[in-house]
């Protein structure tokens, strides 16, 4: 009996060994602390949450999924050019989800990597001094180039991406318009953990 105890116990631990040594077919879940922390720490751009999941599909691919939110209240006191003083008390929010297909040239989930991705977001305003509100939509498309290290279950990814966006929406008593598209990148920088 004392024989089969050892030979569970040897399997258990080669099978925790082999999972901390090859964790390509682990979900890896990214924070992303420096924009956290940049976004934070400023009174005049929107606190940024990310949160990416990448899920191998196959050893040179993954599904890529970025829930995110933005969110600030902005206070500004503005004298215009005739003299009027303008204060503004704003709101913003936007919620929304990023997703995408990452392939790694090398077929091993780490190194370099290609990503396409598209999002869609709810965006809403609004200013507390003049009660005034206001909604869009922001879609974008964007195509990135980036490098992910991985050591045992951490991993650190950075990349930079650059594509299209475009948003649509509405003020309190106007109708929808639609912003033209325009030039829109990113670029980040996370640390990840595989489980």
């Amino acid at each position: 009996m004392k024989i089969l105890w050892r030979v569970i116990a040897l399997s258990l631990l080669m099978t925790a060994a082999s999972f901390a040594q090859d964790n390509n077919n682990l979900t890896t879940v990214y924070l992303h602390p420096i924009s956290l922390y940049v976004t934070s720490a400023s009174d005049s751009i929107p606190t940024m949450v990310y949160v990416t999941v990448e899920r191998p599909l196959e050893m040179n691919s993954s599904l890529i999924l970025v829930p995110s939110v933005w969110y600030g209240d902005f206070k500004s006191t503005d004298t215009l050019s005739s003299g009027i003083i303008k204060h503004s008390d704003l709101q913003f929010n936007r919620y929304g989800l990023e997703a995408g297909y990452r392939y790694y040239p090398n077929g091993l989930r780490k190194g370099l990597y290609l990503q396409g991705t598209g999002s869609a977001y709810y965006c809403d305003l609004r200013n507390n001094f003049t009660s005034q509100t206001g909604s869009a939509y922001w879609f974008d498309a964007l195509g990135y180039l980036g490098y992910v290290a991985r050591l045992g279950n951490f991993s650190f990814a950075t990349d930079f991406g650059l594509g299209w966006m475009v948003m649509a929406g509405s003020s309190e008593g106007n109708s929808t318009t639609m912003t033209k598209p325009g030039r829109w990148f990113n670029v980040d920088l996370a640390l990840g953990w595989s489980f």
